[in-house]
């Protein structure tokens, strides 16, 4: 796997090991609250594929499968108190052998 600004570089059945870290414009992080939800999702044409729920500890386990060789779209999507945002997201290519 390989990460490069916003784009995540994985071989087809590789599992997405990372951590995620969003920050305020005050300087503050984000962790989530027990009423707040924070998901990674990997989707493609508006189908998701893959969605995991990150807890307070912010980081990732994504296995990927179910995935095929080709390109597709993640993001992280947090909910806190019935408002949702998409403060990150990126190209995700999945490469053949």
């Amino acid at each position: 796997m390989e990460i490069k600004r916003d784009h995540i570089f994985i071989n087809q059945g590789d599992t997405i090991y990372t951590d995620i870290l969003i920050k305020y414009k005050n300087g503050q992080v984000f962790v989530p609250g027990k009423d707040d939800s924070l998901e990674f999702i990997i989707y493609k044409a508006g189908k998701e594929f893959i969605k995991v729920s990150v807890d307070e500890s912010l980081k990732v386990i994504c296995q990927t499968d179910e995935l095929s060789v080709g390109v597709y779209n993640w993001m992280v999507r947090i909910d806190v108190n019935g408002i949702k945002e998409t403060p990150l997201k990126g190209i995700l290519q999945v490469k053949g052998d």
